[in-house]
């Protein structure tokens, strides 16, 4: 992480992409410069999938990413992190079937599908690049 100063949290992110006044309190007083700020993949995955991103704040996000670095990050945190994203996926996948009732193979479909798009996911933050779209 040589000529990084400053590790930005997914909040200050949001914060600075929707021109939050203390967001840009802070970047100013902390002489914040994009190009030797970073942001951790965990962050770059947080704001990239997103559920409901439009396809302009993707844009915007990406360009924004792009001009700062994604910090490598040990393999069992991301892996410790999409587990519990699972988690709370599951829960709430569980409870949406109870509720609508929803057949146990569609269930089951359902569950293996955001299985693969959380495994996506984790390959992309790990493997891919800034441009990538997640």
């Amino acid at each position: 992480m040589s000529g990084i100063d400053h590790l930005l949290d997914t909040n200050v992110v949001i914060g600075l992409l929707k021109g939050s006044e203390p967001a840009l309190a802070l970047a100013q007083q902390s002489g914040l410069v994009m190009q030797r700020a970073a942001v951790s993949q965990i962050t770059r995955m947080e704001l990239l999938g997103f559920p409901a991103l439009q396809e302009q704040e993707e844009r915007v996000t990406l360009a924004f990413l792009s001009r700062s670095s994604v910090c490598q990050i040990f393999k069992s945190l991301i892996t410790q992190q999409i587990q519990k994203h699972l988690r709370i996926v599951m829960k709430s996948i569980r409870h949406w079937c109870k509720n609508f009732a929803l057949s146990t193979s569609s269930y089951l479909q359902l569950l293996a599908r955001m299985r693969s798009v959380l495994a996506y996911c984790f390959l992309q933050s790990r493997y891919g690049s800034n441009e990538a779209s997640v």
